[in-house]
């Protein structure tokens, strides 16, 4: 009898240390973020995706999915410290994962592990009226850089998403490339050249026109005509498929821009099992597909509706600055 209140003793104890080992093991999967963690994946995406995550959302019920724009996630994830950081990945047109994380201070750590390869792409396009074009005045192929001088020196109105929006911010990176003639430049070519106030300038006019109905999205564009703006600056992906079946399209050019700058859809994940588990979600054929059939340019996939046969093949990067000189541009601008 003795030896049997013995062995449920020692069976008892030996429960009691399994789960012991097993409670600090959960604890500490729920409270680092690296580890793993439990509860649905957390997803942040850029409004521009706003269709392709709603269906992943819907798709998905692991997953919950929150939309809004670059800078409100960019100003939340800036100085959080990383296991408080509610994000598994972030999916936007553009390196943000890693704009953030070049902005942070270096005692707060990073957030993200090295961006996905591009799921989708698109070349900024502008949409002008053909008889705004005169107004322009820049020679074929037409400069990033010219458009800026158009809008500085010549009156040109030019519309351009929000400065909030991933489009945004990417857009005066594409016109300051295309001013300073090199897409490798460095924070301190911002102070030691003219690009400062340049694209400060030509940030505030098109905020200036963006304030006014017809110049704060394509569809205004469309609908209130040449009365506010005089030309659209986007993405391909952005303006190609409305333009492909508008009304007023005789009225309207479509210029693809010289250098070729890109907005690719990126997913930066959180390093760790989580931040692997969505990329699973997100790095399918479905999203592919959806990405697709919202006008972005997917490879191995046929062409989006909108693309104009003499556009350009894109070329095997961005064509943007670094991460640092991005989060240094977006100081500039909002």
């Amino acid at each position: 009898m003795g030896r049997r209140i013995l062995a449920l003793v020692a069976a008892v104890a030996m429960v009691l240390v399994a789960v012991t080992v097993r409670d600090r093991r959960d604890n500490k999967h729920t409270t680092s973020h690296d580890a793993g963690g439990s509860g649905a994946l957390k997803l942040v995406c850029a409004t521009e995706l706003e269709a392709v995550c709603d269906a992943i959302d819907a798709a998905e019920p692991g997953v919950d999915v929150t939309i809004e724009p670059v800078a409100t996630t960019a100003a939340r994830l800036q100085s959080v410290e990383p296991a408080k950081a509610e994000v598994d990945g972030w999916l936007a047109p553009g390196p943000w994962g890693a704009v953030v994380d070049s902005a942070r201070a270096s005692s707060a750590g990073t957030l993200f592990a090295d961006a996905s390869a591009p799921l989708a792409r698109s070349p900024f396009v502008l949409a002008v009226w053909k008889d705004k074009r005169a107004q322009l005045a820049c020679a074929e192929p037409v400069d990033l850089g010219c458009v800026g001088d158009a809008v500085i020196a010549r009156g040109f109105r030019l519309g351009m998403a929000a400065d909030a929006e991933a489009e945004g911010g990417l857009a005066d990176a594409a016109l300051a490339v295309g001013h300073i003639k090199n897409k490798n430049f460095a924070t301190n070519d911002l102070d030691e050249t003219d690009l400062s106030a340049w694209i400060a300038a030509v940030d505030t006019n098109a905020d200036r026109v963006g304030r006014n109905p017809g110049g704060r999205s394509f569809t205004e564009l469309l609908t209130f005509g040449a009365a506010a703006a005089d030309g659209y600056l986007s993405t391909e992906a952005e303006v190609g498929p409305e333009y492909i079946a508008a009304a007023k399209r005789s009225q309207i050019d479509l210029v693809h821009l010289s250098p070729t700058v890109t907005a690719d859809v990126q997913l930066s994940p959180r390093p760790g099992d989580r931040g692997q588990r969505l990329a699973k979600v997100v790095n399918t054929d479905r999203v592919r597909e959806l990405l697709r059939t919202n006008g972005w340019r997917v490879a191995g996939l046929p062409g989006v509706a909108g693309v104009t046969p003499d556009a350009p093949r894109l070329p095997s990067d961005d064509g943007l600055p670094s991460a640092g000189v991005l989060a240094a541009l977006t100081r500039i601008t909002r």
